[in-house]
């Protein structure tokens, strides 16, 4: 019974939504870490001079990490209210969503 409801999730186009979502809750999560740590570094290169007060995820430019969440808290907030999801699917989804927009404000 579990093996048939994980093939039926793995073939929905939800499964990649949930994967980017998540991603990008990641990559915020990078680029608030930067910022609290007032770090130097994406991976393991400096940043440009410009850029080292904000924090730019696994990004060189803090506009792509602004720019990259854009669509993605849409879904996730649209995964939220969809009925056919598991209550904690529709409370992570709308976590990540929240916290992702927060992140977005701070990185601007």
């Amino acid at each position: 019974m579990v093996r048939e409801r994980l093939d039926n999730w793995c073939e929905k186009p939800v499964f990649i939504s949930f994967i980017l979502i998540f991603l990008m809750m990641a990559t915020g999560m990078y680029a608030i870490y930067q910022l609290a740590t007032n770090s130097e570094y994406v991976w393991l290169f400096i940043k440009a001079p410009v850029f080292r007060k904000r924090g730019s995820g696994t990004y060189n430019n803090p506009k792509h990490v602004a720019g990259f969440p854009g669509p993605l808290v849409a879904q996730g907030l649209a995964n939220t209210s969809a009925r056919r999801l598991g209550h904690l699917l529709r409370f992570s989804a709308g976590h990540a969503s929240l916290f992702t927009s927060a992140d977005k404000m701070i990185t601007w």
